[in-house]
């Protein structure tokens, strides 16, 4: 347990550190420089939505491939036990009229 929480505050320490020194970065950046690192991230973002929506699409396509077939597929297995129960009737029905 002791090694578990060493090793968080160890990450911990870090992450502030990496951000502090961070923030002292952008801070000393001429105005140009902040203006490259806001434009690259924006293309970055812009990237990550544009390929974000792709995937939704995607997933959306396919989703509704699955609901067509899975409706198709319910759809024979109702038609074919109708068609069984219907053939039963009528073996039922036919065996009862020998025994009449």
């Amino acid at each position: 347990m002791e090694k578990r929480t060493k090793g968080l505050i160890g990450a911990g320490i870090a992450t502030l550190a990496a951000g502090l020194f961070g923030y002292w970065k952008y801070k000393n950046m001429s105005p140009e420089e902040k203006a490259k690192l806001k434009a690259k991230a924006r293309k970055a973002g812009d990237t990550i939505k544009e390929t974000y929506e792709d995937v939704e699409g995607q997933v959306s396509d396919r989703l509704t491939q699955l609901k067509g077939a899975l409706e198709r597929e319910t759809n024979k297995a109702k038609n074919s036990a109708q068609r069984t129960a219907a053939y039963t009737e009528d073996i039922i029905e036919a065996e009862v009229e020998k025994v009449s």
